[in-house]
């Protein structure tokens, strides 16, 4: 059974047997007494506190049995401190809490409310952090102790916290010195609030030419001297009642700056040669403006860019200093620098190109210009040691030019003379190995037309190049084709009689002195064509078959031998050898024969087609007196001849 506990801590048992509990109820309870007619319920006694004041926060402490008798002291959980220390914005915050009155260890956790942003509670009871709001904050905390069942137990304390503004301060106090032109960079940085921070100038002005960065960077190249005030305010991150701002006042000098002029020393010109050197200054405001005092060397100046430039045209050492000023504002701006410079001006070096010559040849126009540098122009060129090859010449402008007529090697050197005043002019020199190479003769055609076998050849002229003319021309390998001469202008011409091909060299002579004269060949193959022929053929007129047989005669104009063969063999045939054939008549009609000449290389094969008719024997006839054996002898003459000239 069970006991409740009546209203001011009386208990009254409500049951019985082993594992009895007992509650209270009602009351508070420094300590409970009841009483039970069964002494062994309470041999073990178990009490867990419920309702009334204090609540779950008491534990039994201590229990007493006698008897029917018994009694229950029971403890609340305390935390401590009851109260916690004010916070600072951005400052570090550490509160441990503790608790007593239960069975430790204890945990800690947040029951209501809320801790400031940046602030934790660990299970242990450490309340730590950086608080990044400031204001007033309230909230509760439990500790929950460790004991066994029917616990564990627990205990509450609330809290109110207040988080100060922070003292936001900035560093360094003091800026160093700036100085006009000269770049310059100095961060200054904020405590004691919330970072990141943000900065900016609220009172005063930079000096021109600096700026402040929101990250705090005071930054730039002054342009302008004195002495600047102004404030910067640094703007932490925190939230809450913030963000906050902390301020710093400072006064920056600026001072004049000590302008160089570089180079230190310029490097030596030379007469006639292009000069270019750049004079800088630094430490100032850009840009400068340069100006000299003392002369330059003739042909030189200063741009205000400080670009000393120029041609020099005397010699000699010059002194001059060079003044260089600023863009500066503000106090005592702008500001100068000066530096004193000694210019030697040189004599110059003259030099000549090409520094060799190509090779020359032989009756081949050449044409080589030779320039100079280092002096002034114009220049004049001569050859002023060794000679020119023969047909070569050098103009006073440096152009040698001409037409070799000999082979060799010459040596020579060439002066060119500027055009310098003042201790001018100058003078440079260049020595030259000039190689004159035999002359490369070529012939035109590299081929010839074709001939024809007794047919005039159409003339072709052979001609030569590359070296000296006139030439000669030969036949100096071979054998020109019967008929056909070459003469020594390189006409070839004539009428050949053979045909075939054939081979020869024609070599041309050039009309060069010294080493020469050179010559130049070109291999040649000349084919001559077989030409025409024609036949000649006798054929009897149409014949009565009884006259029989026939006899006709052919001959061909290249005397080679012919043949005759019938093309109609049931009417004609042809027997022999040439040039008369015997033609026997086997039937009337026409007989047609074919002459042939097959033709050599000297001549084309020809054939020919000749017809008469056989006519069928006649009857005897009377007989006719002399006239009119005559006259018909002429009519059949007649008709042959009109049917020789048809076929």
């Amino acid at each position: 059974g069970g006991y409740t506990g009546g209203a001011g801590g009386a208990f009254g048992a409500d049951g019985t047997g082993p594992g009895t509990g007992i509650q209270a109820t009602g009351g508070a309870y420094g300590g409970s007494c009841f009483t039970t007619a069964d002494a062994g319920l309470l041999t073990s006694l178990a009490l867990s506190a419920a309702g009334g004041a204090g609540g779950t926060g008491q534990t039994p402490t201590a229990a007493s049995t006698g008897g029917g008798n018994g009694f229950v002291t029971l403890t609340a959980i305390v935390l401590s401190p009851s109260t916690l220390p004010a916070a600072t914005v951005g400052a570090a915050y550490s509160q441990t809490i503790t608790a007593s009155g239960g069975t430790s260890p204890y945990t800690f956790a947040l029951a209501t409310g809320a801790l400031p942003a940046g602030l934790t509670l660990t299970s242990a009871g450490v309340l730590s952090g950086t608080p990044t709001a400031g204001g007033t904050f309230n909230f509760t905390v439990t500790a929950t102790d460790s004991s066994a069942a029917p616990g564990p137990y627990s205990g509450s304390q609330a809290y109110t916290l207040t988080v100060n503004p922070p003292t936001i301060v900035l560093s360094p106090s003091t800026l160093p010195a700036a100085t006009v032109g000269i770049a310059y960079s100095q961060t200054i940085t904020a405590s004691g609030g919330t970072s990141p921070y943000t900065y900016a100038v609220t009172v005063g002005t930079l000096p021109a030419g600096l700026t402040l960065s929101s990250a705090g960077v005071l930054s730039g190249t002054p342009t302008a001297g004195g002495s600047f005030t102004f404030t910067v305010t640094a703007t932490d991150s925190s939230t809450g009642t913030g963000p906050y701002t902390g301020s710093q006042t400072y006064t920056l000098t600026v001072g004049a700056p000590t302008i160089i002029l570089s180079p230190a020393t310029l490097p030596a010109a030379t007469v006639a040669a292009a000069y270019n050197q750049t004079i800088t200054a630094s430490g100032g405001t850009a840009p400068y403006t340069y100006a000299t005092a003392g002369p330059l060397p003739a042909g030189l100046t200063l741009s205000s860019g400080g670009v000393l430039s120029g041609t020099p045209t005397a010699g000699g050492t010059f002194n001059f200093t060079v003044t260089a000023t600023d863009s500066s504002t503000g106090a005592g701006a702008p500001y100068t620098g000066s530096r004193a410079y000694t210019l030697t001006v040189n004599p110059p070096t003259i030099t000549l190109a090409p520094t060799s010559l190509p090779a020359a040849t032989v009756a081949a126009a050449y044409s080589q210009t030779i320039t100079a540098s280092g002096g002034t122009s114009p220049y004049t060129y001569a050859v002023t040691v060794g000679t020119l090859p023969a047909g070569l010449t050098l103009s006073s402008a440096g152009v040698l030019s001409g037409t070799p007529t000999a082979g060799g090697t010459f040596s020579f050197t060439v002066t060119a003379t500027d055009s310098s005043t003042g201790t001018g002019p100058y003078k440079g020199t260049q020595a030259y190995t000039l190689t004159v190479n035999p002359p490369t003769i070529t012939l035109a055609p590299t081929s010839l037309p074709s001939g024809t076998n007794n047919v005039a050849y159409p003339s072709q002229t052979i001609t030569a190049s590359g070296g000296t003319s006139p030439y000669t021309y030969a036949v100096t390998v071979g054998a020109l084709p019967a008929g056909l001469t070459l003469s020594s202008a390189g006409v070839l011409s004539g009428t050949p009689t053979v045909g075939g091909t054939f081979n020869f060299t024609v070599t041309a002579t050039d009309s060069s002195t010294g080493a020469g004269p050179y010559t130049g060949s070109q291999a040649y193959t000349l084919t001559v064509n077989p030409g025409t022929q024609t036949l000649t053929i006798t054929a009897p007129p149409d014949i009565y078959i009884n006259l029989g047989p026939a006899t006709v005669t052919v001959t061909a104009s290249s005397g080679l031998p012919v043949t005759l063969t019938s093309t109609t063999p049931t009417i004609c045939t042809v027997s022999g050898t040439g040039p008369t054939f015997t033609v026997t008549l086997l039937a009337t009609g026409t007989c047609t024969l074919t002459a042939s000449q097959a033709g050599d290389a000297n001549y084309a094969p020809v054939s020919q087609n000749v017809s008469f008719i056989v006519l069928a024997q006649v009857a005897p006839t009377p007989m006719l007196d002399r006239r009119a054996l005559l006259l018909l002898a002429a009519l059949i003459g007649l008709v042959a001849l009109v049917r020789a000239r048809r076929a």
